[in-house]
């Protein structure tokens, strides 16, 4: 991700997508879980849809 010799971020938006995407596929699947299961509380779906929100 940085390039100590150059002091230079590498491909920085391509990690903040793959990051955004990567929570938002966490919160698709608990939402799944949630909503089929009666494993977690329904309030889980959407802290976690939040928590992708704010790291978005």
């Amino acid at each position: 991700m940085y390039d100590s010799s150059t002091q230079h971020w590498e491909q920085l938006m391509n990690w903040q997508h793959t990051t955004m995407y990567l929570f938002f596929a966490i919160a698709g699947a608990i939402s799944l879980t949630v909503h089929s299961t009666d494993i977690a509380p329904l309030a889980l779906d959407r802290m976690l849809l939040g928590l992708a929100f704010f790291n978005e």
